[in-house]
């Protein structure tokens, strides 16, 4: 948030106020909201790891990966590989 504020020559106060403006949510749970849905794209891939694939969406704790992944999804970051393994089976 911080960073973007920053490209954008606002405070970091500014921004967030635009931003839940603009969008009616706030920066924080936007980002998460968008690294968890291209983290469901990845988890497709069964060659890759869900700790390489939380740390490619931003999260460099594994733990907090799945905490967030879980409160947004309804599943952890497994439980949702294998769903999406069966219901790839079943066409």
């Amino acid at each position: 948030m911080q960073d973007a504020a920053a490209a954008l020559r606002y405070s970091d106060a500014y921004f967030c106020k635009l931003f839940k403006q603009c969008f009616k949510v706030n920066f924080s749970a936007y980002l998460n909201e968008y690294r968890v849905n291209k983290a469901r794209q990845l988890i497709l891939d069964p060659r890759l790891s869900l700790k390489d694939i939380g740390a490619a969406v931003g999260y460099s704790d594994a733990n907090y990966f799945t905490r967030v992944f879980k409160r947004l999804t309804g599943q952890t970051p497994s439980e949702y590989r294998v769903a999406a393994a069966e219901k790839a089976v079943q066409g």
